[in-house]
């Protein structure tokens, strides 16, 4: 799971170790660096970005004709 987190933030341009991930979601860390905190910020904004596409994009898909859910 941390190495998915991990390749997901590098691909929104960023860097941060499998293992870095880890620590902070254990909490093995007293204080993460601010860093750390940004960019797993940015990929929680992502997620719940995505999830918001397919939200509407499900919400659309059964819209009926007259726009409106049948």
């Amino acid at each position: 799971m941390y190495s998915k987190i991990s390749e997901e933030i590098r691909e929104l341009g960023q860097h941060l170790g499998g293992a870095t991930i880890r620590t902070f979601h254990k909490r093995l860390t007293r204080n993460p660096a601010n860093e750390t905190i940004e960019f797993i910020r940015l990929w929680v904004d992502n997620q719940r970005e995505l999830g918001t596409e397919v939200e509407e994009e499900v919400n659309s898909d059964s819209a009926g004709p007259s726009g409106t859910r049948e």
